[in-house]
């Protein structure tokens, strides 16, 4: 607990450097959101926003954003789908074994509660790690990320806790979704994976995205 409260704290200072950058990238964000197809694609380059405050890659934030929304949009796209059938799939399981407290019940609702943190955190970690491979793959990034969540459990299940308290107090000042929540989301991410790869990423070269 203590490792993910010092990566809020992490996030919280780049969040105070470099708040032009997240503010601005987060207002996009909730713009291309309203289309809804370009959503996923606008997620991406939220969380490069993220990627080159904690990787010290200096880049022109508005520039990295749409090179980064330009270059994933399509694989981004099919990334979301993938994500969307999972949460009808996810969804309609919960409902489904609802039912009168017992025995099986509990530890079927124990269990889908797992598989929404693994499945929440892999979202979150998936394109930090992406940005972060040598090679980059999707499909790779979203296993390392599931690992990530599967070794670190602990440390993941606080950084949602946190992002849900974060989600409430934005619910009671709704211009905070508009222009701050979801940068604060973006750099906890990659403050996260940053904590938890570093010995891994320390010979591993920026991701290049070229507007």
């Amino acid at each position: 607990m203590g490792a993910a409260l010092q990566v809020v704290w992490q996030a919280l200072r780049d969040l105070n450097i470099r708040g032009y950058a997240y503010i601005w990238s987060n207002f996009l964000f909730v713009v291309l959101c309203i289309p809804v197809i370009t959503a996923p694609a606008a997620f991406s380059a939220l969380m490069y926003t993220g990627y080159v405050g904690h990787t010290k890659s200096f880049e022109s934030e508005l520039e990295s954003f749409w090179g980064a929304f330009k270059q994933h949009w399509l694989r981004a796209f099919f990334w979301g789908l993938g994500h969307l059938v999972f949460a009808l799939i996810h969804l309609t399981n919960i409902l489904f074994y609802a039912g009168p407290d017992s025995v099986l019940t509990s530890i079927l609702r124990t269990f889908w509660a797992l598989i929404t943190v693994i499945w929440v955190g892999t979202i979150f970690y998936t394109w930090p790690i992406y940005y972060s491979m040598k090679t980059p793959s999707l499909l790779g990034a979203t296993r390392n990320a599931i690992i990530m969540v599967l070794q670190n459990p602990i440390f993941t299940m606080t950084l949602i806790f946190v992002m849900v308290l974060i989600s409430l107090l934005s619910t009671l000042f709704i211009v905070a979704w508009i222009l701050l929540t979801w940068g604060v989301f973006s750099s906890i991410s990659n403050a996260a994976v940053v904590n938890r790869l570093r010995p891994y990423l320390e010979d591993t070269p920026p991701h290049d995205i070229t507007p």
